[in-house]
């Protein structure tokens, strides 16, 4: 027959491993973050490695990227932008960014262009179908932890980016990878003992805090 006190204990000593590791996981989150560089208002010349010299309109610009660091090859300015217009990024020590980083190969299944019909949508002024970007993250979120999102450019970067294995293909004596990202948020995801289906439902509950008779549908 069972033991009930000795039930508890290993009941208790496994939620308490279980948070130990939850624990864990959001610590190396946290060491995550804090490796990765974020910077504001750079400009072009950062972007091109120091010394090199790009041609804009009528001026030449020399590139101000630090030494062991890599970023977008063969960056050239597209009309309209100006070597100062500035620009937010983010630096990520070669090993993370080996870690972390999709695969050539993942590319192809985390960004996608979808025509969609947009005469239902809320917020449509036009009743045309229109063309929407997609973009998938390549990381699941851990739970119960805070998550921290980067919306980057990998323009012209498949060559660099890492195996299925996490090789590297970054030149040797790379120490960091500068991107640009154009939006970063974080958000965080909990494992409470509740679902899509019933958080709906209970927005149809009456006065009396009964289910009203709507009833969801998938």
């Amino acid at each position: 027959m069972p033991n009930p006190k000795r039930t508890r204990v290993e009941a208790f000593e496994d939620s308490t491993a279980q948070e130990r590791k939850r624990r864990k996981i959001a610590v190396q989150k946290t060491d995550e973050l804090r490796q990765i560089k974020q910077q504001t208002n750079v400009t072009a010349q950062d972007l091109v490695a120091m010394g090199n010299e790009i041609q804009v309109k009528d001026a030449t610009i020399t590139g101000m990227l630090p030494l062991g660091y890599y970023s977008y090859p063969g960056f050239k300015l597209d009309p309209g932008e100006s070597p100062d217009d500035p620009c937010n990024v983010i630096d990520i020590p070669a090993p993370l960014f080996n870690k972390i980083a999709p695969t050539s190969v993942d590319l192809s299944y985390l960004a996608h262009i979808r025509e969609t019909a947009t005469i239902d949508k809320e917020d449509a002024q036009v009743t045309a179908d229109q063309h929407f970007a997609v973009v998938l993250g390549n990381r699941l979120p851990k739970d119960n932890a805070t998550n921290h999102a980067f919306l980057v450019s990998l323009e012209d970067m498949g060559a660099i980016l890492p195996s299925d294995d996490g090789s590297s293909h970054l030149p040797e004596n790379t120490q960091y990878v500068r991107l640009i990202y154009y939006k970063s948020w974080s958000f965080t995801v909990n494992t409470l003992d509740q679902d899509f289906k019933s958080l709906l439902e209970n927005l149809n509950k009456d006065k009396e805090g009964q289910l009203d008779t709507v009833v969801t549908r998938y």
